[in-house]
């Protein structure tokens, strides 16, 4: 087993989406709901998963000084976490989520790939994401009001789309084994000093366990995965959200 240190401070952050279009889609969201929305994968979770940074302003200053090189066992440890999040058809999981300020918060997260998942918080938290293929849709249900949201504008996007690969229009920014994980860093091509995400899968044998959304202030959301089961049927029910009367659709 190799270990290469390659998760400096420098480079981590952590969004799939632009400061200008966070604050086209965030605009007008209660503090509370931003805070969650912070969780990106779930949350997410998607993949609990998802950190749609709420008006924050990103620079390219966090960007790596120097680019981070593969070398031919990195390909093949790198293919071989594709292969397996490729093979993930579905997962039902409990989840730890701990945000920015050290405010830990749990729920429960569902995945259908591809595109669907459902992040429900534990009660007093009120909030819902559910992605239905098309949207992220960020729910309130206590004040029944609705977000939608681009769903391959967000982070989850990259557990959730049909095909994950780590040459199409990611940068890996960082690649290690140690003590029988798996991390891996990737950022978006065109937006490096958007954000980053930061993945932890047991090595042996490959398992999702966990993943970081970092932003370009180096605030981190972490969710852990607890009790994980993957493979079961899930219910059609659990991705889809139907709006209420009261809800405001943005």
């Amino acid at each position: 087993m190799s270990v290469r240190p390659t998760m400096s401070g420098n480079g981590k952050s952590s969004s799939a989406i632009t400061a200008g279009r966070v604050s086209t889609c965030l605009s007008g969201l209660s503090t509370t709901r931003r805070h969650i929305l912070r969780a990106g994968l779930t949350g997410v979770a998607s993949l609990g998963l998802m950190s749609l940074l709420p008006g924050m302003a990103l620079s390219l200053t966090n960007q790596p000084d120097t680019a981070f090189e593969l070398r031919p066992e990195d390909h093949a440890l790198l293919r071989e976490i594709e292969d397996y999040l490729n093979s993930l058809t579905t997962m039902q999981s409990r989840f730890i989520q701990i945000n920015p300020d050290g405010m830990p918060v749990e729920g429960t997260i569902s995945m259908r790939r591809p595109g669907e998942m459902r992040v429900e918080y534990d009660p007093p938290n009120p909030n819902l994401l559910v992605a239905n293929g098309t949207f992220l849709i960020v729910v309130d249900k206590q004040l029944e009001e609705s977000t939608h949201l681009p769903l391959n504008l967000t982070p989850a996007y990259f557990f959730l789309r049909e095909n994950v690969s780590f040459t199409e229009g990611l940068t890996v920014l960082g690649l290690e084994q140690a003590a029988g994980l798996v991390r891996v860093q990737v950022a978006l091509d065109d937006d490096l000093g958007a954000g980053s995400v930061l993945v932890t899968l047991q090595e042996r044998p490959l398992t999702l366990r966990q993943w970081t959304v970092i932003d370009g202030q180096d605030a981190r959301t972490r969710v852990t995965l607890v009790d994980s089961r993957f493979g079961l049927p899930l219910d059609d029910d659990l991705f889809t959200y139907i709006d209420k009367p009261r809800d405001r659709t943005r």
